[in-house]
Order: structure tokens, then C-alpha cells, then sequence
């Protein structure tokens, strides 16, 4: 009997094993569902704070971009992250990550990033007014932007 199926099942777990990146992070990044350059996108993000736990932070953001025009990509509460696609003027594919982080008790920021910084600016245009509305702003400024290119 050949041993070759068995010498290409390890080397197939050592390579999913030995890189960077997880196999789970892997099985995402081909399957299209990795959040991880949105996730690295947060340091030029564009930021609000508001006086309110994750938690709720999340459900005001869900329903301000269920309310908008934009299509949910992904949505994971435990994550405090949703992805959302389809902004006009964009291409069809261009994902925009909005993140809720808790400062401290009761205070969360919003961020939301992109590797396109118009489809970004468009998101935040969009629902962090609808979020305000709802939920005020802690630091009484439209939009805060961090280290914008």
C-alpha cells in the first residue's frame, strides 16, 4: 500500500499548522468571511465614542445599517463586529467593518474602517447620525478621524 496519502495528509497539517495565520483564519480568507484587514484598517478608522455598554453599541449600529441602504455581510455580537458591503459608489465587493470596543464601564467606541477610505466615510455619514440619535455622543464631535491618508 502506498504511503503517499498519509505523507500528503502531514504535510498538509503542517503547513495549515506552521504559518502565521490560523487554519480557521486561513478557511476564512478563502471562504471570504475574514475580518482581519478590517480589523487592521481600525488605526486609520474613523472613531465615536458613546456613553454606552458594547452591547448596545452593537444593536444601535446593527439597526442604523439595517436601516440604511447597505447589504450585511457578516454580523457576529460576541465579536461586537459587522461587515457590511454594497456602498454606493463603490465597488460591489468593497467591505467596510464597523467595531464596537468598550473604553470602560458604560463608554464604547464605534469604529468603522475600510481599505477604501470613501466607502468608510460614506458608512460613517450614513449611521453614525442614526446612532446619535439614539444614543448622543459622549464626545459632542460629528466625527472623529484617526490617522486619515
Amino acid at each position: 500500500m502506498s504511503r503517499l496519502p498519509l505523507n500528503i495528509l502531514f504535510v498538509s497539517l503542517v503547513c495549515f499548522s506552521a504559518g502565521c495565520a490560523s487554519p480557521m483564519e486561513f478557511s476564512k480568507t478563502i471562504w471570504g468571511s475574514s475580518t482581519r484587514a478590517l480589523e487592521e484598517a481600525r488605526v486609520n478608522g474613523i472613531v465615536k465614542v458613546y456613553n454606552a455598554p458594547t452591547g448596545r453599541c452593537y444593536d444601535e449600529a446593527l439597526k442604523a445599517v439595517l436601516e440604511s441602504d447597505f447589504k450585511v455581510f457578516l454580523k457576529n455580537k460576541t465579536k461586537a463586529t459587522i461587515v457590511v458591503m454594497g456602498i454606493k459608489g463603490s465597488v460591489n465587493t468593497t467591505e467596510v467593518g464597523i467595531f464596537c470596543a468598550e473604553v470602560e464601564d458604560n463608554k464604547s467606541k464605534i469604529y468603522i474602517s475600510s481599505l477604501s477610505a470613501n466607502a468608510k466615510r460614506i458608512v460613517a455619514e450614513k449611521i453614525f447620525p442614526l446612532i446619535d440619535a439614539v444614543l448622543g455622543s459622549s464626545d459632542n464631535q460629528t466625527v472623529t478621524v484617526i490617522n486619515e491618508q
